[in-house]
């Protein structure tokens, strides 16, 4: 019984949970196979090999039986197997195969991109079974647990970072928007905002290596191609035309809009050397008078550096318009347009975006883009416009809320499958924490309230 004198372990397992994974305690696992390969099973006995490990003796029994059968055997590495499509070699074949292709080139790939890729060599390998196949053969589930095994994961290709939130000036915006939801008629209450429509990629999560620090992918064109578009909802669920923004400095260049499919009834073209400047925000408030006939209004809209202008303010009073600025940095809570309908619009558009990519290798041309944003825009629902008016379902004590944002100008968020999972159509959000540093409940808790009181 020589061994009984050498189980000196430095290891014991710590049970922390009915079900007793002894496996993952890794260093354990290693003094114990390294035990049972020193030494001869006649010279000790399992009941004191438990007593010495905290492990079962059952189970020891099992490791050394199996350990005996295969030197290389080591605990808890079938667990799962059961649900592997692929052999280990068959694995590894298609993570070097998903490195070299698409990871290292920089090509990007979604959650339901990869199941499709899944999916064809699947077909490749099995060609008996290949017919009575469907797509859903390999679910979520076994993409999350495929990348955990080979190093891969989906995280963010870039990520936008915001300042600090004034607490008066949130405190000024709420009160004013109380004042004129009770003062101005609900049609008259309007939101403008500006967004950038990317054609070239979409972002969000593609593939990666796991803990590199950069995540580039290799794009079909200049990444940063897009143009912006200017948006206009009322408090009452209404849509106004949108208006497309050609870079350029004379009308001639609203000709890159050339070829779009759309009624032009139901847009507007303008034009800009850059961003929106303030000779365009000075049509737009014209076009905003002619929408409501010519009466007063309110238009809530950000503090962008062409919106604040003493132009634009002379122009606004003088076409009866009252301007109310958000606070900065704090759009995507405060703006309706930001708070549900671009997330909503951006949602219904990356499936469509994403495969285009994967499936033609070029991006959408700007007509065509152009294009896929008034089909969406027409498929907004009046509920969802009605919702980004709404607070009674937001949080305003620093907590996450349910609320989608639109990261400003950052163009289509993060792209999952659409009908499978409850967490798809999240869009990804900075938290932005808006405390009152002497109340436990902060300045927007009454405004909330009344709001939700009105429209309800």
């Amino acid at each position: 019984m020589n061994g009984l004198r050498e189980m000196n372990f430095s290891h014991k397992y710590k049970e922390t949970r009915k079900y007793r994974k002894y496996h993952q305690d890794n260093k354990l696992v290693d003094e114990i196979l390294a035990f049972f390969s020193a030494h001869d099973e006649s010279t000790y006995k399992i009941c004191d090999l438990a007593r010495e490990t905290n492990v079962d003796a059952n189970v020891l029994s099992k490791w050394r039986n199996k350990f005996k059968k295969d030197p290389e055997y080591r605990p808890g590495g079938r667990i799962g197997y059961h649900r592997r499509r692929f052999t280990d070699v068959q694995e590894r074949a298609i993570s070097d195969m998903l490195r070299i292709q698409y990871v290292f080139p920089g090509i990007i790939v979604r959650r339901k991109q990869l199941r499709n890729i899944f999916f064809e060599v699947w077909k490749s390998f099995d060609l008996e079974v290949r017919g009575k196949l469907t797509k859903n053969f390999f679910s979520n589930k076994f993409v999350s647990n495929f990348c955990k095994r080979n190093d891969f994961s989906f995280r963010q290709m870039r990520k936008k970072k915001r300042s600090e939130i004034d607490e008066a000036d949130v405190a000024r915006y709420s009160k004013e928007f109380l004042e004129v939801f009770t003062s101005y008629p609900w049609y008259l209450i309007l939101n403008m905002d500006e967004t950038a429509w990317n054609f070239v990629y979409a972002n969000g999560q593609v593939l990666a290596i796991t803990g590199k620090e950069e995540v580039d992918a290799q794009l079909p064109d200049d990444y940063r191609k897009s143009f912006t578009i200017i948006v206009t909802i009322s408090a009452v669920g209404g849509k106004h035309p949108p208006i497309f923004i050609a870079k350029g400095t004379t009308p001639l260049c609203e000709r890159q809009f050339d070829g779009m499919e759309t009624e032009p009834s139901e847009y507007f073209l303008d034009h800009s050397p850059g961003n929106t400047n303030e000779d365009v925000i000075i049509r737009y408030l014209e076009r905003l008078s002619n929408w409501v006939n010519h009466f007063p209004c309110v238009l809530i809209m950000d503090q962008y550096t062409s919106h604040i202008t003493p132009k634009i303010k002379a122009k606004a009073e003088e076409l009866k318009i009252r301007i109310i600025y958000i606070p900065k940095s704090a759009t995507d809570k405060l703006q309706p347009l930001d708070r549900r309908v671009f997330g909503a619009l951006k949602s219904m558009a990356k499936k469509k975006f994403a495969d285009h990519i994967l499936e033609n290798g070029k991006p959408y041309t700007k007509p065509e883009a152009a294009d896929l944003f008034m089909h969406c825009w027409n498929e907004i629902d009046k509920k969802v416009i009605e919702s980004a008016w709404s607070f009674k379902n937001e949080t305003w004590d620093g907590s996450e809320s349910e609320s989608s944002s639109d990261e400003d100008f950052l163009p289509y968020d993060s792209d999952y499958d659409s009908e499978e999972e409850a967490e798809l159509d999240k869009i990804d959000e900075e938290e932005i924490r808006l405390t009152n540093k002497e109340a436990k409940e902060p300045i927007l808790t009454p405004l909330r309230k009344r709001v939700s009181i009105m429209r309800n």
